[in-house]
C-alpha cells in the first residue's frame, strides 16, 4: 500500500491547520496534512522525505524564512525543483507587491485567506480539484485507451 499524498501547510498561525482539516473533512478528501509553523522546518522535511506531496500551501509573511524565501530555496535545489510540487500562497496580505513577488518566483497560485469555514472549504475545493486534474511531470496518469462508441 502506497502512502497517502500529503498536503503541506506552512503557516505561523496553528489555527490555520484546524481550518484546513475541517475544510477537507467537509469535502470528504483523503489527504494527510503535514503542518509546519516555520519555513525552515518545512524545507528540511522537503529535502529528506520520499513521501508523495500533493501540494504546498504557504503563508507569505512568517518570522525567520518567509514563504517567498522558501520558494526561492526550493527552486535553487535541483532535486526539489524536479519534483514539480504545486506551490500555492495563502496569505492575509493583499498587497500587490506580495502578489507580484510570489509570481516572480513561479507560484502556481496566490489566494487571500478566507474569513470563514464555508469560504475556505469552497476555495480548497476549487484548488484541490484543479490540481487533481492538472498534468505535470511527476504525476502519472494511467494509460487509458479510448474506444469509439458503438455505432
Amino acid at each position: 500500500m502506497s502512502p497517502k499524498e500529503k498536503i503541506i501547510l506552512i503557516d505561523d498561525h496553528p489555527y490555520e491547520v484546524d481550518l484546513l482539516n475541517l475544510a477537507l473533512e467537509k469535502l470528504h478528501l483523503d489527504y494527510e496534512i503535514i503542518y509546519f509553523s516555520n519555513a525552515k522546518e518545512a524545507y528540511t522535511y522537503f529535502e529528506k522525505t520520499t513521501d508523495p506531496i500533493f501540494i504546498i500551501i504557504s503563508d507569505i509573511n512568517m518570522p525567520g524564512m518567509n514563504g517567498i524565501e522558501l520558494r526561492k530555496e526550493i527552486d535553487r535545489n535541483t532535486k526539489l525543483k524536479k519534483k514539480t510540487i504545486p506551490y500555492i500562497f495563502f496569505s492575509s496580505s493583499t498587497k500587490e507587491c506580495d502578489v507580484d513577488e510570489a509570481y516572480d518566483y513561479n507560484a502556481q497560485g496566490y489566494f487571500k485567506k478566507p474569513m470563514g469555514l464555508d469560504e475556505m472549504t469552497e476555495l480548497f475545493d476549487s484548488i484541490i480539484k484543479y490540481w487533481q486534474k492538472c498534468r505535470h511531470p511527476n504525476k502519472q496518469e494511467p494509460d487509458v485507451k479510448f474506444r469509439s462508441p458503438p455505432v
